[in-house]
C-alpha cells in the first residue's frame, strides 16, 4: 500500500513538474524600427491591462507571463500604429512578420483563430470579386449577369 501511494505521489509531482505555468511568445520581427511592443488585454470599459513590455534586440521580442484562462490579447507599438492579435493561453508562442503576412503559432485557441481570420479572407477576396463583376455588368448594361450575380451574391451572404 506504501508503495502504491509513493507512486502516486511521484506521478502527481512529475504532472505538476511539466505542466506549462505561464505563456512565452518570442518574435523576430525583421526590421521593424519600432523598439517598445507591448502586450495588452482589453478591459470591459475600454481601457487595456498591460501584461508585458518588450523592447527590441536585433529584431526579437519576448513576452512571458499567466494568465487565469485564454484571453484575446494584442501586442502592439508604442505608437498603436502595428498591432498583432493573439488568442492569449497558458502555452509556447511564436511570432513571425513576414513581407507580406504575420503568422503566430502557439496553443488551441491560437489555431481556431488563425483557421477563422484565413476563413475571413476568402470570404473578403469572393466578396471583392463579386462586387467587382456587379459593378462590371451593371456598368455594360447586361441584365442576365446582373440577376445571376446577384443570386451568387445572396448565395454568399448565406453562406457568411
Amino acid at each position: 500500500m506504501k508503495r502504491i501511494m509513493l507512486f502516486i505521489a511521484c506521478m502527481a509531482l512529475l504532472g505538476l513538474c511539466n505542466a506549462q505555468r505561464g505563456y512565452r511568445i518570442t518574435g523576430n520581427l525583421g526590421q521593424l524600427q519600432q523598439d517598445t511592443f507591448y502586450l495588452v488585454v482589453p478591459n470591459l470599459n475600454g481601457t487595456v491591462n498591460v501584461l508585458g513590455v518588450s523592447i527590441l534586440k536585433e529584431g526579437n521580442l519576448e513576452f512571458a507571463g499567466q494568465v487565469p484562462e485564454p484571453v484575446m490579447a494584442t501586442i502592439m507599438t508604442s505608437d498603436r500604429q502595428g498591432m498583432i492579435p493573439l488568442m492569449l493561453e497558458n502555452t509556447d508562442y511564436s511570432v513571425q512578420i513576414g513581407t507580406e503576412s504575420i503568422e503566430v503559432k502557439g496553443g488551441v485557441e491560437q489555431a481556431v483563430f488563425n483557421q477563422f481570420n484565413t476563413l475571413q479572407r476568402e470570404a473578403k477576396k469572393q466578396q471583392q470579386k463579386l462586387q467587382s463583376d456587379m459593378k462590371t455588368a451593371y456598368e455594360d448594361a447586361n441584365q442576365m449577369r446582373v440577376q445571376a450575380l446577384s443570386g451568387q451574391a445572396q448565395k454568399f451572404m448565406q453562406d457568411m
